[in-house]
Order: structure tokens, then C-alpha cells, then sequence
């Protein structure tokens, strides 16, 4: 068995300091083993998502699977979710993207995941298995102040959450 990320959970502070809220959209790459696999949009732009002081929680459930090793699409039943063959400590990036120069400043991200397990057969194919009633499992907290903007001169374009 190997296990899978079925969905992401962001729950997102921003800082409650002048100037600390954004209007540029704001992207997040998620890497396996440095490579990526999707960029899901965390803020569009002109919402109230990333405004000073405010707290978001953004989801992510996967639609499709990202596997590790080969396997028979056509004998993978009910498969979604990035599989990690050997856990995800050291094999998962989050990279957080600004797209605009309307700085954001950072203030804590908790990230969490909803999980399965990849049971493969001996024909090459696979079964996700999951108990619908696993809640989300926290599995990270960046809590160390940090700017995010397209503007050199305010913060960082991007910034990796590493796990």
C-alpha cells in the first residue's frame, strides 16, 4: 500500500498590519520530489481571501490521480489524489506564487490533508481506499512572517512550504 493525498486544506491568516492585505491572485505548486503536478489558484485577485487581518480556509480535493510508478488505468478503481510511495516527509512542496506587485504579507498557513491508500493488484491495476468519514489531518504550520510580491523591493515572488 502506498499512501495518497486525496485534498489540501489551507487555512490562511494574513496580517493585520498596514498595508498587509492583497488584491493579486495568488497561486500554489504542488511538487512531488521537486517536480511539478498542478498549480491550484488560492486567490483569484480582488477578493476578500488575503485582506489584512483576515483568516481564509481554502480547499483542494483532486479530481484525477498523479501516480508515482506505472500503473493500468483501466483496472484503477476510484483512484484520485497524489500518490506518495514513501510518505510525504522530504517528497512534498507547496510553492507559493504571487502574480502582482500588491504585496501579502504572511502571516501563518496551517496546512492539512484529507489521505488514502493506493492498494495495488498483481495485474497492474489499483484501489483507493479511504474511510469517507477521515477528517482533516493537519500536517503542517508556517508561522514565521513572511511578504510575498512580484515587486522585488517588497518580498519574494514565490516561497516554498516543505514538508
Amino acid at each position: 500500500m502506498t499512501l495518497m493525498i486525496r485534498g489540501l486544506r489551507w487555512d490562511i491568516s494574513t496580517s493585520g498590519e498596514s498595508g498587509a492585505g492583497s488584491d493579486a491572485r495568488m497561486d500554489c505548486d504542488i511538487l512531488r520530489d521537486g517536480s511539478k503536478l498542478l498549480t491550484a489558484i488560492l486567490e483569484t485577485g480582488e477578493t476578500e481571501r488575503l485582506d489584512r487581518g483576515n483568516f481564509d480556509s481554502l480547499f483542494l480535493k483532486f479530481k484525477r490521480p498523479f501516480y508515482a510508478l506505472p500503473i493500468n488505468e483501466s483496472l484503477a478503481q476510484g483512484v484520485v489524489g497524489v500518490e506518495f510511495p514513501e510518505g510525504i516527509a522530504g517528497h512534498l512542496t507547496l510553492r507559493l506564487r504571487s502574480r502582482g506587485d500588491d504585496k501579502w504579507i504572511k502571516e501563518i498557513i496551517d496546512v492539512f490533508a484529507l489521505f488514502g491508500e493506493l492498494i495495488r493488484d498483481n495485474e497492474g491495476g489499483g484501489l483507493l481506499v479511504f474511510d469517507p468519514g477521515d477528517q482533516w489531518k493537519f500536517i503542517g504550520r508556517y508561522n514565521k512572517r513572511q511578504v510575498l510580491s512580484t515587486d522585488p523591493n517588497e518580498g519574494l515572488v514565490t516561497l516554498d512550504l516543505l514538508f
